[in-house]
């Protein structure tokens, strides 16, 4: 069936079942392929084709093979990149959603490559299992990669991103190679194909994979860990497709029939004999019997129909509820073409032409279908009378506002538009819609356009802005047959990113910019790849000049990423050039480091007030200093590299002192190495008593500990003359040396513990708790403690010791020219819990002026 005669280009129409399928020509491709001989692999969403030889066609028909080089084309075409394959055979590949080709071995073994043939990532592998077994099939699926081993177990990588393998469960007696006998192996897997994700649902961690073996179909969902539903099929299963809306389950049988089954339940939702189609290859083919060899192909159109592809025959279009047309082969598609599905149709690249085969979206069909009487089939033809100035025009215009359908109208039109590739015939619906939005207003009854959601000036200048960006996809130059319903499945920004790989800049940031989209991303690709195309034409300077006159006033351009790009490249001071135009320190400070520019990061991290930068460029010249100390063949060598530090250090004082209290926790030795340089010593010396201290608490050697305190000492000792006097806390240092040594002494002489450790009072106190009297006074006289604080700790000894007869005596002996008077006896007694009548002796004994006020 043609299309509504509208004085423009035709398209052929052919019904099945209730619906319209259209099959139109995309490209004159440019390419010399023979695809008898050659498998292609072809992305969604007008994405590119990688074509590699098909060995076992090529031995079969020309006896050797040459090596089997992968070339990636445009959806037109034109060469994009180019893959030196020297590995080994390749058993399956397939596109990402990142349109990043993924090459599968038969050792199982996966190759990530770019548009341009560039390895994107590192390979990985489905398995060790997988390495030593190898590969029978494999699939690729937009997020990943699933395989079969040649002893039957399945392995997926269900997610691109961290490649990791699992293993699927597989119904018993499954794990095996399928044979054609029916024995041992007959339910070995035959076929395996994929479930996308329904849109509109969240991703699965785990997606469900369907297995075809001998007479079974398996749903197994790794999820479970044991397969979730099964059906039975009439023979064994030759082709097995899943529709890109994941709902669906296609396969061809080996007794020539077609099964549809729902992908939740596994129910059969279609099932067709090919012999059931004579009538309808006659009718469309001209052909009696239909084929008996294996169709080439099976694949998807849309959600709502498959086609099957026969060399020398034609297409065979089924549709769910059964119906079913042949069709030839379009011209230029060669025997035997590529079918690649996409969620609105099918593309069929052939050795000459690349054509596209879908469903009419119901809005053109209602506008453009011959002899339809719908309103936007009417407002199009008055917007043609119009043109043509034919009067009938106004009548046919008035027709639809008395029947109150204008609203609809120019609604169907505007949708038409939106789904139409011809960019006459989208010219001719957009001004048939503006045609019936000027006369909404004529009708009091008719709402205004502005007011009825989707027709307002803006929706037809969105879907008119749209529409040019899909008619500059189209072009042969990009080669991106995307149609409207395509781009609202994939969106704005992943288009975006797919034309920066293909090196389309200035399309790209056009497109960016007339959608609300961030173009710092293309405009930063653009500089890198600026960089790597001059190589060493261009001085650092005149490409820096080059790079600022195009991104000059283009904010949020990540200069560090250029910058990085250009050390990658070899140009280090062009990075160090680039990295001044980065304004956010925590792009420019690491990769400054990464230079080598250690002072110049410092210096920005300082800038920034970033802790964690002042931090990571201290930290890094510090390095720095140690590996140059450690290599400098002479000690003027290595007292220059130090002193690059400490004058670094000196130059930025904040920087040095997150500096210095990180270290203070993780390394000691480097605070005090930055105090000595930094010309503060007393600081160095509190560092090495603190941590004198620290080693005692934690029960240290004592060689360490007096280590200590004598760096501290020198160290006080060394800031007298140079900041403050310090002579006493050089002495403080010096006198706990000693203590420290002098009770080691006291220890071994009396085969006594407990001294190390306590202060001079402390240790008196303990000497004369064990009754070293001659020990507690040298103490005290070399420490010199007052007589009086002496006697103050005997007095305290001894009450605690409850010697209360002793402690009557001494009362005793008391005079006028005592240090100590009764009320520090009687304090001590009653401190320590001595009897009532101990305390009132002694209380009983004092006398002389105030005696009753100091009794109480």
């Amino acid at each position: 069936m043609e299309l509504l005669d509208s004085g423009l280009s035709q398209e052929d129409w052919q019904v099945l079942g209730s619906e319209f399928y259209s099959l139109r020509s995309l490209y004159s491709l440019e390419w010399d392929k023979d695809l008898a001989l050659t498998r292609v692999f072809t992305g969604q969403h007008g994405g590119p084709m990688a074509t590699v030889w098909d060995e076992a066609q090529v031995r079969l028909y020309i006896g050797s093979a040459s090596r089997p080089d992968i070339h990636i084309y445009s959806a037109a075409g034109r060469q994009l990149g180019l893959v030196l394959w020297e590995r080994g055979s390749v058993l399956a590949a397939g596109w990402s959603s990142a349109e990043e080709l993924l090459v599968v071995e038969e050792e199982g073994t996966v190759h990530r490559y770019d548009v341009r043939g560039q390895e994107s990532a590192p390979p990985f592998s489905l398995g060790k299992e997988a390495e030593e077994e190898g590969l029978q099939l494999a699939r690729v699926f937009p997020a990943g990669v699933v395989g079969l081993t040649r002893r039957g177990a399945l392995w997926i990588v269900p997610t691109l991103d961290r490649p990791r393998q699992l293993r699927l469960p597989l119904p018993a007696g499954a794990n095996a190679p399928g044979d054609d006998g029916g024995g041992p192996h007959a339910l070995g897997v035959r076929a395996l194909a994929v479930l996308p994700t329904p849109a509109g649902q969240p991703v699965p961690s785990m997606p469900e994979v369907v297995v075809a073996l001998y007479q079974t179909l398996v749903l197994v969902d790794g999820s479970r860990g044991v397969p979730r539903a099964s059906a039975p099929t009439p023979g064994p299963v030759l082709h097995l497709e899943a529709s890109l809306d994941g709902m669906h389950v296609a396969a061809f049988c080996e007794d020539g029939s077609i099964r549809v089954w729902a992908a939740e339940h596994l129910d059969v939702v279609t099932s067709l004999a090919l012999a059931d189609t004579a009538s309808s290859l006659s009718e469309d083919l001209g052909m009696e019997t239909p084929p008996d060899a294996l169709p080439d192909a099976l694949a998807w159109a849309g959600s709502r129909a498959l086609v099957l592809s026969w060399e020398g025959v034609g297409l065979l279009l089924v549709g769910l509820g059964g119906a079913a047309r042949w069709r030839a082969h379009p011209p230029g598609a060669g025997p035997r073409p590529a079918l690649s599905p996409e969620p609105d149709g099918l593309r069929l690249a052939g050795s000459a032409a690349h054509w596209l085969l879908r469903a009419v979206p119901p809005a053109q069909r209602s506008v453009l279908e011959m002899g339809s009487l719908e309103p936007g089939a009417l407002l199009f033809d008055a917007r043609r009378l119009y043109e043509a100035g034919d009067a009938r025009a106004t009548a046919e215009l008035l027709e639809l506002v008395r029947a109150g359908t204008l609203p609809a109208a120019v609604a169907a039109c505007l949708a038409a538009a939106a789904a139409e590739l011809d960019p006459a015939r989208q010219e001719a619906l957009l001004r048939a819609a503006c045609y019936g939005r000027a006369f909404l207003g004529i009708d009091p009854a008719l709402p205004n356009a502005a007011d009825v959601p989707g027709l307002g000036r803006r929706d037809a200048l969105e879907v008119a802005r749209s529409l040019r960006v899909l008619n500059a996809l189209h072009d042969p130059e990009v080669g991106i047959p995307i149609t409207m319903e395509q781009l609202e499945a994939e969106g704005w920004e992943p288009l975006v990113r797919r034309l920066v790989r293909r090196r389309h800049y200035h399309l790209a940031l056009s497109v960016a910019r007339a959608q609300g989209l961030p173009g710092e991303a293309v405009l930063s690709a653009w500089a890198c790849d600026k960089v790597t195309a001059c190589g060493g034409l261009l001085g650092d300077a005149e490409l820096l000049a080059a790079l600022k006159s195009k991104l000059d006033g283009a904010g949020g351009v990540e200069w560090a990423n250029i910058a990085s790009h250009a050390a990658g490249q070899g140009r280090p001071k062009l990075a160090a050039l680039l990295l001044d135009m980065e304004h956010r320190a925590h792009q420019q400070v690491p990769l400054l480091l990464e230079l080598g520019e250690t002072e110049a990061a410092l210096g920005k991290a300082e800038t920034s007030l970033d802790a964690d930068l002042m931090l990571d460029a201290c930290s890094a010249l510090w390095a720095d200093v140690q590996r140059a100390l450690a290599t400098a063949p002479t000690p003027q060598q290595s007292v220059a590299a130090g002193q690059r530090f400490w004058t670094a250090m000196t130059r930025h004082p904040l920087a040095c002192a997150v500096f210095l209290r990180y270290s203070a926790k993780q390394d000691p030795l480097v605070v005090t190495d930055v105090y000595e340089h930094t010309g503060h010593p007393e600081r160095a010396a509190e560092v090495h008593l603190d941590a004198a201290m620290a080693a005692a608490k934690r029960g240290a050697g004592e060689t360490a500990i007096q280590t200590e305190l004598a760096r501290s000492r020198d160290a006080y000792v060394r800031a007298q003359s140079k900041t403050r006097d310090t002579r006493f806390e050089a002495a403080q240092v010096t006198a706990l040396a000693r203590l420290r040594e002098q009770q080691l002494e006291l220890e071994a002489s009396t085969s006594r513990e407990g001294f190390l450790g306590l202060s001079v009072t402390g240790t008196i106190r303990q000497c004369h708790k064990l009754g070293l009297k001659d020990a507690a006074a040298r103490f005290a006289r070399e420490h010199k403690v007052p007589e009086k604080q002496a006697q103050l700790l005997a007095l305290d000894a001894a009450a605690a010791q409850h010697d209360w007869v002793g402690l009557q005596a001494k009362v005793s002996r008391l005079d006028r020219y005592s240090l100590l008077t009764l009320e520090h006896y009687a304090h001590a007694a009653q401190a320590h819990g001595a009897p009532p009548e101990v305390l009132r002796w002694i209380v009983d004994r004092v006398s002389g002026d105030g005696a009753v006020a100091r009794k109480a």
